[in-house]
């Protein structure tokens, strides 16, 4: 299972995608609750890649919300969650994306080969704008680069 990229002359090397890493809260949810419409694209993005969410899961509901999705859910403690998150990153970063929008996710943009962070209602931490390769208007547009990759070339071609 993988994604294909098609990125001509990009400065990073990535060819494949095989893992995408999200966070929870303000990113796939809003007051612990999924936005609405991201459960069918989660469903359509693991039929080619593995997701894992990584989350300090704030309002106690990420577990339940996402039981029935085909996705790993990783809760991490409420101390550095920073740090807990790149250390999470399992699959070699050379495949992975990261899709988040907080200063929690700085670090997993960071690691990854191509970090995306989302705009929400709850916010954009900027030190995560200046980490991210791509900014996404929602988490809906964010997941349908990843679902139809040609997108990606206009936004990351030199």
């Amino acid at each position: 299972m993988s994604i294909e990229i098609p990125i001509p002359n990009w400065a990073k090397t990535i060819k494949t995608i095989k893992t995408v890493y999200f966070g929870f809260d303000g990113t796939l949810a809003e007051d612990g609750k999924l936005i609405g419409g991201v459960e069918n694209k989660l469903r359509e993005l693991a039929s080619l890649v593995d997701i894992y969410v990584l989350t300090a899961d704030t309002f106690g509901t990420a577990k339940d919300v996402l039981s029935s999705l085909p996705v790993n859910v990783v809760t991490l403690d409420h101390c550095n969650t920073q740090r807990q998150k790149s250390e999470s990153i399992s699959t070699p970063s050379s495949s992975s994306v990261a899709i988040g929008r907080g200063l929690n996710d700085v670090l997993m943009l960071e690691k990854v080969t191509l970090g995306i962070v989302v705009q929400t209602a709850e916010g954009v931490h900027p030190k995560a704008l200046m980490r991210a390769d791509l900014i996404s208007n929602s988490i809906h547009e964010a997941i349908d680069l990843l679902l139809n990759p040609k997108r990606l070339v206009s936004g990351c071609r030199i």
